[in-house]
């Protein structure tokens, strides 16, 4: 219980935002509430995160600057393929796709968007590849993602996968791999939440949904 209690009293608020050790620190947290969720300092301590959890993310910026983000869309990042993401078959396993989205979006996320939604928490409800080109071992490949539409509770994003740089068979250089779209919903609490105002912003009107 007291090293719970250590870890919140030590986080550093002179870095303003760390979303790692909070990422951590709710980690720690869930994993002792599963099995002591009835007790009143467990709960005293999720009170606490939640504190932290607010005050970081209104220190990291103000709600004029979120308003004002220079986050810009497509996002993405560039990603060398590793030798264990490659199957029997000498090419990249379905699987890692779905990864290498998921890491684009953590990266988007700790760009600028975790303090838009605060202490409301956003999870993949549906998410949909399709699969066009082979990627191989050393493939340098740039993943990207792009908010395509929202409703009350729920957005979704675009997503595309390019090979920019091949060592074998490099006529591949420029092609698509993967295009995706995943479906994302806010909660709070375990109940399904509206999408921030703030975030708004980033979504093209015409594909707003009521």
């Amino acid at each position: 219980m007291h090293r719970f209690i250590n870890k919140i009293k030590t986080i550093n608020f002179a870095t303003k935002f760390n979303y790692s050790n909070q990422l951590n620190l709710f980690r720690s947290i869930n994993n002792y509430n599963n099995n002591n969720y009835n007790n009143n300092n467990n709960r005293s301590i999720i009170k606490n995160y939640n504190n932290l959890n607010n005050q970081n993310a209104s220190s990291f910026c103000s709600k004029s600057q979120i308003e004002k983000l220079s986050l810009t869309f497509p996002f993405s990042i560039d990603l060398t393929v590793r030798g264990y993401e490659i199957d029997s078959l000498g090419h990249v396993n379905n699987s890692y796709y779905l990864s290498w989205f998921e890491h684009c979006r953590w990266e988007m996320w700790s760009y600028g968007l975790r303090p838009i939604f605060g202490d409301i928490y956003v999870v993949v409800r549906r998410a949909e590849l399709d699969y066009l080109c082979e990627v191989k071992y050393g493939d340098v490949v740039k993943v990207s993602c792009w908010p395509i539409g929202a409703s009350t509770t729920s957005f979704t994003l675009a997503g595309k996968i390019e090979i920019i740089k091949a060592t074998i068979n490099t006529s591949r250089i420029g092609r698509t791999a993967v295009t995706s779209q995943t479906v994302l919903t806010c909660l709070r609490n375990g109940s399904k939440v509206p999408i921030p105002a703030e975030m708004q912003q980033f979504f093209p009107k015409d594909n707003h949904k009521s």
